[in-house]
């Protein structure tokens, strides 16, 4: 993972979840922000996976690279 500013944010759902949640960092967060992002990757941490866990849950730390 590269260098520099990441906001990050921590998000928990069931699958589907994650492609709602990454619409709304692009095309709301990041446009009503003060924000751009780079050309360096988003990139997620798993702290819980939707596919090995019982309930079919998700706990993530999602991070995308931007400038001021």
């Amino acid at each position: 993972i590269s260098n520099g500013v990441y906001a990050k944010f921590d998000f928990q759902g069931k699958h589907g979840d994650m492609l709602r949640f990454i619409h709304w960092v692009y095309h709301e967060w990041l446009l009503q922000s003060e924000y751009e992002t780079t050309t360096k990757p988003s990139y997620v941490i798993y702290h819980k996976n939707n596919f090995l866990s019982d309930d079919n849950t998700f706990d993530v730390s999602f991070y995308i690279s931007i400038n001021y």
